[in-house]
């Protein structure tokens, strides 16, 4: 994703770029695969100066509930490293900025920048989600004396939890053996046999199988207690229904913009 910004005092355009993986997931605690680049449009000419650079975490908040619609925003910064000395030549169309270089501490700059560990996962319920934004901000200027002018990028991520399942979850749902294929079609001379055995006894009737019985199937919750030998969790198998007017407004979270 990239934004282009023409700058003052005759400093032609800069485009500002951001590469992440596709698609753009992130885990917290574990390094943001980021890399920053700032580009030259035609027409630019000069020594372009990056001042600062900024990475901050949009997260959004939709709930709807009896009619009552509301999106709440907030920022956690990330990244936040101003007084930078980083040009970009005369001869050079672009540089690339890895934003963990911009880290002071040496401690930090091997691990590389991260999310907390206090950020939820995305998420979406019949009447609230989260959703997550990656919002860059760089400063730039075609003097080293004038003032950086902030050129500003807007991410869509998703934040996954990064937990992975138990080991004894994961064999109670992958079965131990393969399923036995289907048994082949009759060849058509035995088909045609059976028809024919049906035409010369019409009058024999079938035994009638009476019904199985079938008790109710354990819950998700039961099934697994079992499994790893805890005790079962006693879950009701009543239904619940949401009357339509409370989820007014959530139908069309997918169509708005972050």
């Amino acid at each position: 994703m990239f934004k282009k910004t023409p700058l003052s005092s005759n400093g032609g355009t800069v485009a500002f770029e951001a590469r992440l993986p596709n698609p753009p997931i992130l885990v917290p605690t574990e390094p943001i695969p980021l890399t920053l680049y700032l580009k030259r449009v035609s027409g630019s000419d000069g020594v372009i100066y990056v001042r600062s650079v900024q990475i901050m975490l949009g997260m959004t908040t939709f709930i709807a509930a009896q009619g009552f619609r509301r999106e709440l925003g907030y920022l956690l910064p990330i990244l936040n490293v101003g007084n930078l000395n980083i040009t970009l030549p005369t001869k050079k169309d672009e540089i690339m900025i890895n934003p963990a270089d911009l880290i002071q501490q040496s401690s930090q700059k091997a691990k590389g920048i991260t999310l907390p560990d206090t950020v939820p996962p995305s998420f979406r319920t019949c009447n609230i989600a989260r959703k997550y934004a990656l919002v860059l901000q760089i400063g730039v200027s075609a003097h080293h004396s004038a003032m950086p002018e902030t050129i500003q990028l807007n991410v869509d991520i998703q934040v996954f939890s990064g937990f992975k399942p138990p080991a004894e979850l994961l064999a109670a749902i992958t079965p131990s053996q393969p399923q036995p294929p289907p048994p082949p079609p009759p060849p058509p001379a035995a088909a045609a046999a059976a028809g024919a055995a049906k035409v010369q006894a019409p009058d024999q009737k079938t035994a009638e199988t009476a019904p199985l019985e079938t008790a109710d199937l354990p819950t998700y919750d039961e099934a697994v207690g079992e499994t790893l030998g805890s005790p079962a969790i006693e879950t009701g198998r009543g239904h619940f229904e949401v009357d339509a007017q409370h989820l007014q407004g959530a139908e069309n979270w997918d169509d708005e913009k972050r």
